[in-house]
């Protein structure tokens, strides 16, 4: 496969995010549902945190790309610009996911790195990156880029226990 690179999420995606959205559902992850009810929503949206306008208060200027191997969608990075109380707790700075079926191939180790690359471009020194304690895969490639554990909190949204670390650039 290719190396993998960034593309800064946009309309030309619908196709490709909308079978990887189907792909998640059909895992039982809904996290990518939005993308599929109202696209141009979902788009509306990605732009507005993308330029940090009219966000809630309990949100940030986030940058949104989507993982790509040649043509075909892997996953997706979110880099969070700072740090509110919000995703102290659970989120961090920088999330990446991984499709279902591309899970265990090296791909997260690399959007994980991408992201941390275009942290690095954007000025933060360090990132915070949050997992929940069961998802050893996920710790496991924290770790692997150099992340130091600062505990556990629980998470607002799931109830689930989350390790947090930090990641010096």
């Amino acid at each position: 496969m290719p190396p993998l690179r960034l593309e800064r999420i946009a309309p030309a995606h619908t196709e490709a995010l909308r079978d990887m959205a189907r792909e998640f559902a059909e895992a039982g992850d809904p996290r990518l549902a939005a993308s599929l009810e109202d696209p141009a929503a979902f788009f509306d949206a990605v732009e507005r945190f993308a330029e940090g306008r009219d966000l809630p208060e309990d949100r940030v200027q986030q940058s949104e790309f989507l993982v790509f191997g040649g043509e075909r969608l892997l996953g997706r990075v979110r880099l969070r610009h700072r740090l509110i109380p919000p995703l102290e707790r659970d989120g961090g700075n920088l999330g990446y996911e991984i499709r279902p079926t591309e899970r265990g191939k090296g791909h997260a180790t690399d959007a994980l790195r991408l992201g941390l690359d275009e942290a690095r471009r954007i000025g933060l020194e360090r990132v915070l990156l949050t997992a929940a304690e069961t998802n050893l895969a996920s710790r496991r490639v924290i770790e692997k880029h150099g992340g130091e554990p600062d505990g556990t909190r629980v998470s607002p949204n799931t109830g689930e226990r989350m390790q947090r670390y930090w990641i010096r650039l």
